[in-house]
């Protein structure tokens, strides 16, 4: 069984609360604003179009391999096509995947050919490999999109326990929690559960292979 890394953590509302859980996971939020978007059914990318225009509306640059980029094109998201190992033209994935260049990918693979199969390893070792935070679960990414618009870091206030507990008229033993269980597919960030009360909120994440990527390093 795959070792994991459960962190919980208080906060006023979802984004606020989710987005202390991962950087207490040592998960780096893109300064630079440079992420990269590698999507891969129809399906996803649909669902995924909304975060898309957010981050561009937020001032990100987006770069995109091939279906992902004529994608974003085709419903006015412009971005910086990168073309995949296999493709062996430049710009490439490999030049990009550097700390220098990007910091965030959203990889969500479509399926289980071999083309499809090796550019994702390949993006998603290089990634944990030189430490660039990385997302492959959709449902995650939308999260993580509306987080950070809604709560930029300066917003982010740390708090006792006691604090929430009085600021909420609730006592240790008398919150109601609610266990969901978001789909499955991540394999670096992935929520393994949400336990949420009205106030405040608790979200638990969890990595596989014993860590994030994007996990701290000097």
């Amino acid at each position: 069984m795959a070792p994991t890394i459960e962190i919980a953590w208080l906060g006023e509302d979802l984004p606020e609360t989710f987005l202390k859980a991962i950087l207490a996971a040592c998960f780096r939020l893109p300064e630079r604003r440079q992420v990269l978007l590698t999507i891969g059914s129809l399906r996803d990318k649909t669902r995924l179009l909304p975060s898309a225009r957010l981050l561009r509306d937020l001032r990100f640059t987006l770069y995109a391999t091939r279906h992902t980029s004529r994608f974003l094109e085709d419903h006015g998201v412009a971005n910086i096509r990168l073309y995949k190992i296999h493709e062996r033209r430049k710009p490439s994935l490999l030049e990009y995947i550097t700390r220098d260049r990007l910091d965030l990918i959203i990889n969500v693979p479509a399926g289980f050919n071999r083309k499809e199969l090796t550019d994702g390893y390949i993006i998603r070792r290089r990634a944990t490999d030189v430490g660039i935070p990385l997302i492959t679960n959709l449902q995650l990414a939308e999260l993580f999109v509306k987080s950070i618009a809604a709560k930029p870091p300066e917003d982010l206030h740390l708090r006792a326990y006691d604090e929430y507990v009085r600021a909420n008229g609730h006592g240790a033993g008398e919150r109601t929690v609610r266990t969901t269980r978001p789909e499955d597919g991540a394999t670096s960030l992935r929520p393994s559960r949400t336990i949420r009360s009205v106030h405040p909120t608790v979200v638990r994440d969890s990595t596989r292979n014993g860590r994030l990527a994007g996990e701290c390093v000097p």
